[in-house]
């Protein structure tokens, strides 16, 4: 999860040869459940550096990258009459993303709702679902709008979440060891809308 070598002055993107700005996936927790799945988050942006950077504000150890389609540029026209326009950034990307939730939801993952959110009646860019799913959804979506897609997925991600367990709490007590100090932060997040409130 270190997503900055400091004294390098170098980010994983750098490392990953991730450049630009287009659609992005990342997950912020340290296990899978039983049915190898999670909760992903997707998203755009012009400048995948600016954003990453942003994640630190809610995530401080940083995050595992999952998928980034880079620049995808095959569906930036529009026409009006017989006049041809190109989309702005923003607006095309906003279009990339739609379809985007569009295949999540197609292949099966399920939208998070908040009960914080206004807008699209509460809908999130949070998806819980696999990774083969994610994997397909890019894929899909590299196929209709172009652009470079990058995917990664951390090998053994419980594997490193039990060792790191066994290092920080007594298996007996559950407590946390007094040489090796952690938080263990837990969320539980509804999987339907009828269950928000």
């Amino acid at each position: 999860m270190i997503v900055y070598d400091i004294m390098a002055k170098l980010t994983v993107l750098d490392e990953l040869k991730i450049k630009g700005g287009g659609l992005y996936c990342w997950l912020a927790w340290e296990k899978l459940d039983s049915d190898n799945k999670a909760i992903f988050k997707i998203g755009f942006t012009d400048s995948f550096k600016k954003r990453m950077d942003q994640v630190h504000s809610y995530f401080p150890l940083g995050v595992y990258f999952i998928a980034f389609l880079q620049t995808p540029t095959a569906k930036r026209y529009k026409r009006k009459g017989s006049q041809r326009f190109i989309k702005t950034i923003n607006e095309y990307y906003i279009e990339v993303e739609k379809a985007l939730i569009t295949l999540l939801i197609e292949n099966g993952a399920m939208q998070i709702y908040s009960t914080t959110r206004i807008r699209n009646q509460g809908a999130t860019e949070y998806f819980y679902t696999n990774y083969e799913m994610i994997q397909k959804s890019f894929m899909e979506l590299e196929k209709n709008y172009g652009g470079k897609l990058s995917l990664f997925f951390p090998d053994n991600i419980n594997k490193n979440a039990e060792d790191l367990e066994k290092k920080c709490f007594s298996r007996k007590s559950k407590r946390l060891n007094k040489t090796q100090k952690c938080y263990r932060a837990e969320i539980y997040i509804p999987l339907s809308k009828d269950k928000r409130k």
